[in-house]
């Protein structure tokens, strides 16, 4: 993986319950291409303050097969292409939504949140 900064803690908590380094990585490039792609500019730059290494974040899902999401049906088979079953979208979308919750602008965990619904 290229360097991505502050956003490995997250990659290694979701490798913790059992998300590969790699399907992390695009999934978490996924989920802000679905949100550079739906939120206004201000709520965006709430939840993309979480990921102040977005830029690469986003050439390193690229790598791995990651193209343009913009809506939930893309997001579902991005997250197929990546080796996610349904069990592990399930517990990785709130680790995400904890993540730029905390480490994102003001009420960005409930944006991404209401986002990934």
């Amino acid at each position: 993986l290229g360097d991505i900064g502050k956003t490995m803690a997250l990659v290694n908590s979701l490798e913790k319950i059992g998300i590969s380094p790699d399907a992390a990585i695009g999934g978490i490039g996924a989920v802000l291409s679905l949100a550079k792609g739906n939120l206004d500019p201000s709520d965006l730059s709430k939840v993309t303050g979480a990921f102040p290494d977005m830029n690469n974040i986003m050439k390193e899902a690229k790598k791995l097969g990651v193209g343009n999401v913009t809506n939930m049906a893309d997001l579902g088979k991005t997250f197929s292409k990546l080796g996610m079953k349904p069990t592990d979208v399930v517990k990785f979308i709130p680790e995400v939504t904890k993540y730029v919750g905390s480490n994102g602008g003001s009420g960005a965990g409930d944006i991404i949140g209401g986002l990934l619904k």
